[in-house]
């Protein structure tokens, strides 16, 4: 996601930017201001651990296509209950043509492709005019200065044309209600191999406001080796056992809108950073997932509009087999995750020796040199391990993980793919010896 620290700086002066907080350092390392509001908000008060986490088919509904390598979504205002003691909260959603029954979070579409084939895609508004009051917009930095909802959807990592970008140097004015942006993603390889990417809304001026109000949604790409079935080519965890996370943090009025607070600066509404005080994840406040005892593959996307996360699973191990770009090399052990907002983390995750066990996904602060202003908000999510295994893992790619290329690959039904080199691989990344230890990676 862009940020929009810029819009409008032709309206402040350097005093009164200094005002906010930061000097010219610290906007190169993080150009956002922290709200004063958040100590009063309504998250201190919500129970955690109330509600199942939202996955594919149940809860985030897999988009349908509209025609052959076509879908066709509106952008429309839904209602949704994100957590039993808050109200319904108004959210802004991609529907898909299904009427969003199956969608049960803030956080509930995802479209599935295919590396190497092209989709076109079109994207309707039929939200309201003009923006509620619950969403602050500040005209100083929107086209003609004033409050319309004006669209514009970004694949983000996506290798487009500029006028299939979601870009407001190309369509500055975006598209008002009744008009319908056509995009064409190529997803050519090889700048688009297997990988999670997500499309949202770029507004100009107004980015930070229709993504806090739900325009956000996954872009999962395939291929034939990271098919999504298990067994798959390469023997990472695949159907059920493959769990996107997608974290936010928000603050909530007490009507179940969400609250976006407004700058204490005369004349200004816009404020530099945005920090919620609940944690979201798949559009539902601190969910809880079951799990069973075996291994799992993680997408995780943090989709906070400025915190940056530390994520500790508290006794699982886990190593990190890529990022925005697909697949690594090799998987990397790992003890926790960092990631700004909009960074993406693929990981594997091991529970076998941790039965009957629940453990906390927390977001711990930062180690040096990253720095925040967040305010402290440790706890993401609850992992209840079962004691039970319905499907077992490939034994081929535990061995991968734990030990080196030496692995017979024909010890299980998941296999390496071999290259002409006749080292094992894995979607065709080197198979060189991975240490069994759980270090944080540097």
């Amino acid at each position: 996601m862009r940020s929009e620290t810029l819009e409008g700086t032709s309206m402040v002066t350097r005093r009164r930017f200094l005002q906010y907080g930061v000097g010219a350092g610290a906007v190169l390392a993080l150009p956002w201001r922290a709200t004063p509001t958040l100590a009063a908000g309504t998250g201190r008060r919500l129970t955690k651990y109330l509600e199942p986490l939202p996955l594919p088919g149940a809860g985030i509904v897999v988009a349908t296509p509209s025609g052959a390598n076509q879908y066709a979504f509106t952008q429309r205002e839904i209602f949704q209950q994100l957590h039993p003691e808050l109200p319904p909260t108004p959210i802004w959603a991609y529907d898909d043509g299904s009427g969003l029954a199956g969608q049960a979070g803030s956080f509930g579409m995802a479209v599935v492709a295919q590396s190497g084939t092209a989709l076109d895609i079109s994207f309707t508004n039929n939200l309201p005019d003009t923006y509620p009051d619950w969403l602050p917009v500040d005209t100083r930095e929107t086209p003609s200065h004033d409050n319309r909802v004006r669209l514009m959807t970004h694949l983000h990592g996506g290798f487009v044309a500029a006028d299939s970008d979601g870009n407001p140097w190309i369509t500055p004015d975006g598209f008002v209600y009744g008009e319908t942006q056509n995009v064409h993603y190529s997803n050519q390889l090889p700048q688009m191999p297997a990988s999670l990417l997500w499309f949202h809304d770029h507004g100009l001026g107004t980015t930070r406001l229709n993504v806090l109000a739900g325009l956000a949604a996954a872009y999962i790409l395939r291929d034939d080796y990271d098919t999504g079935d298990e067994p798959n080519p390469i023997g990472i965890p695949g159907g059920p056992y493959e769990i996107p996370l997608v974290i936010q943090d928000r603050q909530f009025n007490a009507d179940g809108t969400f609250l976006y607070p407004t700058s204490d600066i005369p004349g200004a509404v816009w404020i530099g950073e945005y920090f919620g005080d609940v944690m979201l994840v798949n559009g539902k406040v601190w969910p809880f997932l079951d799990v069973e005892p075996r291994l799992y593959r993680f997408r995780i996307l943090n989709g906070c509009n400025a915190r940056i996360l530390n994520l500790d699973l508290g006794g699982a191990r886990m190593w990190q087999i890529g990022a925005e770009g697909g697949m690594w090399d090799m998987p990397v052990p790992i003890r926790r995750i960092v990631l700004a907002p909009a960074e993406r983390a693929d990981v594997l995750v091991d529970f076998s020796s941790l039965a009957g066990e629940t453990l906390p996904l927390q977001n711990l602060k930062p180690p040096k040199p990253v720095v925040t202003p967040a305010p402290p908000l440790t706890q993401v999510m609850e992992l209840r391990v079962g004691i039970h295994v319905s499907q077992p893992a490939c034994a081929a790619l535990g061995t991968l993980v734990t030990t080196h290329r030496d692995a017979d690959p024909e010890a299980a039904p998941c296999k390496f793919a071999r290259e002409p080199d006749h080292e094992w691989r894995l979607a065709g990344a080197s198979g060189r010896e991975v240490a069994d230890d759980h270090d944080e990676a540097a």
